[in-house]
């Protein structure tokens, strides 16, 4: 297979990613992360001599009329879609396209990886690829370059036969064991300019998306990776992947987003892989971003990595309930989380952690618990989602079958930011969950301490504009597409333009209710409870923090609204001027304030002094910074 290039030079190929509003939020914040796999397929599918162009509409915009055009203009024979179930709507659309003119496309990805049978249908594609795409699709390439016939011959792939036969399936091609024969991405190339602007959360340096191995052998029931890449771990040499980023470092990259699923799944790799770094004089080049799990860092391993560069860590979290831990097969004890955070400050790694708000069946205390761990651990940032039931995933399979889920609603409902949820969890209503996870992080961001510490690690304009971006996304969410009924696709409700998708069996019924955790009648927001009840309460009285003044009561009209205004003026004046000593501050503190008062006054919710005080603050902390730092 890996043989021969006859026949092929000068085949024109198209791969496209899709556009999502699932990543709008990302757009606001870091830009747009390049699409690594269809870069690294390019470049594989170059060196068998195929002329290849990525077509990114998630960066570009899409249009069906100059896609039309440039269909007609170059001619390529084969288009190839890269299909999450985020887009899926947006690939029909491409693959019609395509279909109309002519062209061969072939759709790839978690989402025909899981369904390969439905995306067929409802896309028009050619062809599913399942799996592991790279040598599928040069197979498919030169089947394409001679006419298109012989498709049986391709393993790893779905086709509809002729005459109404039915959809056939090829057979499961093994994953690929050699990813040092994966050449590296094509960095340097003009396509690459417009992601310059692409950076993970709290990294301001240029940032390169890298990739060490392929697999992971855990079984979280909401990830889709696993059904892609497969349960086994595969890494790249320690030797191929220090050359690439020796490329990287001379493309004049500051920093590396190592993408992996997991990171240093084996030991001997990472030490392999850290010694590497140091000797050849990258960690003094580059520093690094990498993604693991709790059970997988002590003090000692993190220690090794921050002296080779190692600037953040990103842990899954994904709840403080070890009941929820358990039920969604984390195979991780709440102990672990806080063991891994704490040494990992102690090694002195940024830290990142992801957590879900809405697993199936968590309840207000699992919620209650999840904000709590976040708070106890202090990640320097989170990335907070509400749950969305991924196709091809045991998380997926339960929520249908449990009817909280409808096979048939938009899949761009699915994104992690968005101000839609694909559906609810048994407790809450999906627009509940929405509001949960938005409150929550804005507790958690907007905590005096928090912003204390981010202020103090402003070292640039680059770092004060990143946090300002960070706090506009914070303030005012992305909306998205999605939502059960919406018109997508030409006017027609979602029912109708997505086919009904089968579910596998699902593998066990859900996490059961507990009757005394049950949900409060209005658990998106503070209740207004007494004092007394707030002692007797240690865990409800730390969901108000200091500056919350939400246990007063009630006022109808806007007088309550001035109280608080008023207060936060006063607040925020005083502390600025503490902060900075120049009498002309607290002119600069009421702006702020009254300018936020007069955009959050406009929601439904009531707002207490303390929703005021502390992004007036942030506010004002990254003006004063920018004028010094210019």
């Amino acid at each position: 297979m890996r043989g021969g290039r006859e026949g092929v030079r000068g085949a024109g190929v198209f791969l496209v990613r899709p556009h999502s509003e699932a990543f709008a939020a990302f757009r606001g914040i870091g830009g747009v992360q390049p699409p690594m796999n269809l870069f690294g397929l390019a470049a594989f599918l170059r060196k068998w001599g195929f002329s290849v162009r990525v077509l990114d509409f998630e960066m570009d915009g899409f249009s069906e009329e100059a896609f039309r055009a440039l269909l007609g203009k170059e001619k390529p024979i084969l288009v190839g879609v890269s299909l999450s179930s985020l887009n899926l709507v947006e690939t029909k659309r491409i693959c019609m396209v395509a279909k109309a003119a002519g062209i061969l496309a072939v759709v790839g990805g978690p989402h025909p990886t899981a369904y390969p049978r439905d995306c067929l249908k409802f896309t028009g594609a050619w062809a599913a690829v399942v799996g592991e795409g790279e040598e599928t699709f040069l197979e498919l390439a030169k089947l394409a370059r001679r006419g298109g016939k012989g498709w049986g011959k391709v393993g790893g792939i779905y086709y509809p036969q002729a005459r109404g036969k039915g959809v056939r399936f090829t057979g499961t091609r093994p994953p690929i064991e050699d990813l040092d024969s994966l050449p590296f991405p094509d960095r340097g190339a003009e396509e690459f300019r417009k992601y310059s602007g692409s950076l993970p959360p709290g990294i301001t340096k240029r940032t390169a998306y890298m990739m060490a191995s392929r697999g992971c052998p855990y079984s979280c029931s909401f990830c889709q990776s696993p059904s892609l890449l497969g349960r086994r771990w595969r890494a790249r040499s320690v030797g191929s992947f220090l050359s690439e980023m020796e490329e990287v470092a001379s493309l004049g990259y500051g920093h590396a987003l190592i993408d992996d699923d997991i990171f240093g799944l084996d030991p001997k790799w990472l030490s392999a892989f850290c010694r590497g770094m140091k000797e050849a004089g990258l960690a003094r080049k580059m520093t690094w971003t990498a993604n693991s799990r709790v059970d997988l860092v002590d003090e000692k391993i993190l220690r090794t990595m921050k002296d080779a560069g190692c600037e953040k860590i990103c842990l899954g979290v994904e709840s403080g309930s070890q009941r929820i831990l358990d039920g969604i097969g984390k195979c991780v004890k709440v102990c672990q989380i806080e063991q891994a955070f704490r040494a990992a400050r102690r090694a002195g790694i940024a830290t990142q952690a992801y957590a879900i708000v809405g697993h199936i069946g968590e309840t207000a205390g699992d919620i209650r618990k999840t904000e709590e761990l976040l708070t106890r651990i202090g990640p320097d940032f989170i990335h907070l989602s509400v749950f969305a039931p991924l196709p091809g995933t045991r998380a997926y399979d339960e929520a249908v079958s449990l009817g909280l889920y409808e096979p048939a609603d938009n899949f761009a409902s699915h994104g992690y930011f968005l101000r839609e949820a694909p559906c609810g969890n048994g407790v809450f209503s999906a627009e509940e969950l929405v509001k949960i996870r938005d409150s929550i992080q804005r507790r958690f961001y907007l905590r005096p301490a928090y912003v204390l510490r981010r202020l103090a690690s402003i070292r640039s304009v680059q770092d004060a504009l990143y946090d300002l971006k960070g706090l506009a996304a914070l303030l005012f969410p992305a909306r998205g597409p999605g939502g059960r009924g919406r018109r997508v696709d030409g006017g027609k409700p979602a029912e109708e333009v997505l086919p009904p998708v089968r579910a596998r069996p699902p593998g066990h019924r859900g996490i059961p209710r507990h009757a005394e955790d049950r949900a409060p009648p209005h658990p998106h927001r503070p209740v207004a409870l007494p004092l007394r009840a707030l002692r007797e309460d240690p865990i409800e009285s730390r969901r108000f923090h200091i500056l919350d003044i939400a246990v007063l009561p009630r006022a109808r009209g806007g007088a309550m609204e001035a109280l608080h205004i008023f207060s936060a003026f006063l607040i925020v004046a005083y502390l600025i001027y503490v902060l900075t000593g120049e009498p002309g501050a607290s002119f600069l503190g009421s702006v702020f304030v009254f300018t936020l008062g007069g955009v959050n006054s406009s929601g439904k919710e009531r707002r207490s002094a303390g929703d005021y005080v502390v992004p007036a603050l942030v506010l004002f902390g990254t003006f004063y910074a920018l004028l010094r730092g210019i």
